[in-house]
């Protein structure tokens, strides 16, 4: 569990940045 845990954990603080670039980038139009 904590191996499949520490790949998880950046691929869903990846998600999150990439989120809130796609925000903005819908907020600019």
């Amino acid at each position: 569990m904590s191996i499949r845990y520490g790949q998880f954990c950046p691929v869903a603080k990846a998600a999150e940045v990439l989120g809130e670039r796609w925000t903005i980038l819908i907020m600019r139009e």
